[in-house]
């Protein structure tokens, strides 16, 4: 009977110390620790819970992984996949944590312009470029891939000093439930990017510039707005 690919352990080579001899259940033990000091690694600062959702384990399982606790392959390959490293560098520790060995992720540069303040609008969006980021900083920020997030340029003084006219933004497209935070948003055929917050049914719009005073999109207008993703990170020329 062939086993299921989810319960075959992951394989790697371990080096008993000096007048040990290895022996099966060592390497086992070995290999399972080391599995849990990468993970915890790659883990870095993001929530344990996150990486155990998108990795389709339960949090107690994915607790055990960092015990010392070795996973299948399948599941493996989808925590690996969720941490955004390297499937062997998880499983054996060989080769670079990350495909890139700066330890820098690609982000697509979109030539649409978010107004703080003068509003500006394109149809399309298109990358015109990549700005490398830090994974570990994309980690801190609760990131564990560069997917669904994108960097953009603001215009305006509306949202100075926080964000100053030409700033980019790195923007999270996947993070778009509403509360009180900087979003980039659309209201009708404007792009902008504000500090949002609900008040009651609607939402309030505010300038971190004192000189704008805060708007309100009423609840009959929501339909007309639409939130494009939350803004985690500003990049600032001096």
């Amino acid at each position: 009977m062939t086993p299921k690919a989810d319960n075959v352990p992951l394989s790697g080579h371990y080096d008993a110390p000096e007048g040990q001899s290895i022996t099966p259940e060592s390497e086992d033990a070995a290999l399972g620790r080391n599995f849990a000091e990468r993970l915890a690694d790659a883990l870095g600062a993001t929530p344990q819970a996150v990486v155990a959702k998108r990795s389709r384990v339960s949090t107690s399982v994915f607790g055990k992984y960092l015990q010392g606790s070795e996973p299948g392959l399948f599941k493996a390959v989808r925590i690996a996949r969720a941490l955004g490293v390297d499937l062997a560098w998880l499983a054996t520790g060989d080769g670079a944590p990350n495909h890139d060995a700066a330890g820098f992720v690609a982000v697509p540069i979109y030539d649409v312009r978010l107004a703080a303040g003068m509003a500006q609008f394109s149809d399309a969006a298109r990358v015109v470029g990549q700005a490398p980021f830090d994974l570990q900083l994309l980690r801190q920020l609760g990131r564990v891939s560069a997917e669904g997030l994108g960097v953009l340029e603001a215009e305006g003084d509306s949202m100075e000093p926080t964000i100053p006219d030409g700033a980019r933004v790195l923007i999270d497209m996947k993070d778009t439930r509403l509360r009180e935070g900087i979003f980039g948003f659309r209201f009708d055929n404007d792009l902008r990017v504000k500090r949002l917050r609900r008040i009651g049914e609607g939402v309030e719009v505010i300038s971190d510039n004192p000189r704008y005073k805060p708007e309100l999109i009423e609840a009959q207008d929501l339909e007309r707005f639409e939130i494009i993703g939350r803004v985690h990170w500003i990049g600032v020329t001096i």
